[in-house]
């Protein structure tokens, strides 16, 4: 999704709620740091959108102008009302971490790619990260190889 179809997203969103907060969440939300995204960081077609001073307003959102709608079966573009916070860009990455699916650890090798986010920044957070230990580490042992990897002049996206 381009930064001009979030934004359409968000306009949309803000007049079906008569809300002038709209928060951004999931893979889309790295329009808010990075004015031109890698292009693999790109590719999801849903935004996750709730206005925080009603977040139960996520359901009128998904369902209006969510996958399955009217809307997104014109505009092309999907929007999932989902309640959570509005990460930064090491945020939203420890958790596709923790999500684990290769799509997300797509997105987060193009970013580390980018140099947008150093590993060692992820790495220190991992500490106030709360889930399984298994997780934590599993996550650490990619945070190295993707330091080694950029040390050496490699790419993230190609372990």
């Amino acid at each position: 999704m381009e930064t001009h179809q979030l934004f359409h997203l968000i306009r949309v969103a803000a007049a079906l709620t008569n809300q002038c907060e709209i928060v951004v969440v999931g893979s889309q939300a790295i329009h808010a740091s990075v004015p031109r995204p890698p292009k693999v960081c790109l590719l999801s077609e849903e935004a996750d959108l709730y206005p925080p001073a009603h977040p139960e307003l996520a359901d009128l959102i998904d369902g209006t102008i969510g996958e399955g709608s009217p809307f997104h079966e014109v505009q092309g573009e999907l929007t999932e009302g989902k309640v959570a916070i509005f990460p930064s860009l090491p945020d939203l990455m420890l958790s596709k971490y923790v999500a684990n699916r290769p799509k997300d650890l797509d997105f987060n090798a193009a970013i580390l790619d980018a140099g947008l986010v150093r590993p060692s920044d992820l790495l220190e957070r991992l500490p106030e990260l709360k889930c399984d230990a298994r997780v934590i580490a599993g996550i650490e042992r990619r945070l190295k190889a993707a330091e080694q990897a950029l040390g050496s002049g490699r790419k993230v996206a190609d372990l």
